[in-house]
């Protein structure tokens, strides 16, 4: 993330965008935005973020990246609410940071769930990219509710044989999901960009 303190970079800021966007939006989403008041949303944190990274010094004692970037998420999202009158048919004016969302969940708590949702998006995606298609078919199956005969039978194989692929999906898929948690408790470093 060393390469996100040019602002000039436009592929590094590009590919911080791909990575984080969906999940600020959606967060925002869950919270109870409507879409275009995500997008603001989004597009503000992307913009504060872009503007504190030329002298952004990631220090571990100060919290994760993750919080880092909930907390800015968080607070766009009461600037948001503060702009609108209640005459606007925006954001109510009561809207805070620490409200619950639409289910009722406390906000770092759905913060926490939309992280996790995010990086099993990314890993699934890793793995699609990696693995061959019937082998993501049967993880795809399994996480959908399918059982290993409706598997087997789908795809023209033995139960046995979808059983230990879905053994080596599910590892794999561990692994991805570790890998991209631990990059996160890192936080912006150079070897990361």
């Amino acid at each position: 993330m060393l390469r996100l303190r040019s602002q000039a970079d436009t592929e590094a800021w590009a590919q911080f965008e791909t990575r984080y966007g969906p999940l600020i939006l959606s967060y925002a989403l869950k919270r109870g935005l409507q879409f275009s008041d995500a997008e603001d949303v989004r597009q503000m944190v992307l913009l504060g973020v872009s503007r504190s990274f030329p002298n952004f010094s990631y220090d571990a004692t100060r919290g994760r990246f993750r919080s880092y970037l909930g907390t800015s998420v968080r607070n766009a999202i009461s600037r948001l609410a503060s702009r609108h009158t209640p005459d606007s048919n925006g954001l109510p004016l009561d809207e805070t940071t620490d409200s619950p969302d639409a289910s009722g969940a406390p906000a770092d708590a759905l913060w926490e769930q939309q992280w996790m949702k995010h990086h099993y998006r990314l890993a699934m995606g890793t793995l699609r990219a990696a693995a061959d298609p019937s082998s993501v078919r049967i993880i795809e199956g399994f996480l959908s509710g399918m059982s290993t005969d409706a598997i087997a039978r789908e795809l023209g194989l033995t139960q046995q044989t979808v059983r230990k692929a879905k053994q080596r999906m599910k590892q794999r898929l561990t692994e991805i999901i570790a890998k991209q948690l631990a990059d996160e408790e890192l936080g912006p470093h150079p070897h990361d960009a």
